[in-house]
């Protein structure tokens, strides 16, 4: 007989299928989209590093190198430390969930454009 509950942490909970609790479902939607926002980021940081052997993106660059390079490879990671300072305010009045959201929708427009 399957048990209706579940134990964590030396105490129970009731067992929910995620798929049947709507707060659940919500809670795995939101997840997904972080999931892809980090799976993009990824992809950029890649493929800023392929970048630097072509020799057309070098040249069209004026050939960057030293300190110039470094700042073309973490400017994404730039603009997220800019970030910090305001992001709690904006989530603690939009909401978390809605914050993400929107960082998403401007990840994949940056990256659609991009293409």
């Amino acid at each position: 007989m399957a048990k209706d509950y579940f134990e964590a942490a030396s105490r129970q909970f009731p067992a929910v299928t995620w798929y049947k609790d709507p707060a659940l479902r919500k809670t795995y939607i939101v997840r997904m989209f972080v999931v892809l926002t980090l799976a993009m980021n990824g992809y950029d940081g890649s493929m800023m590093n392929g970048l630097q052997i072509l020799l057309y993106w070098e040249s069209y660059l004026n050939n960057p190198h030293g300190s110039l390079l470094g700042l073309l490879n973490c400017v994404m990671a730039v603009g997220s430390l800019c970030a910090i300072p305001v992001i709690g305010y904006i989530l603690d009045i939009l909401s978390r969930r809605l914050g993400i959201v929107i960082g998403y929708v401007c990840l994949d427009a940056h990256i659609r454009q991009s293409h």
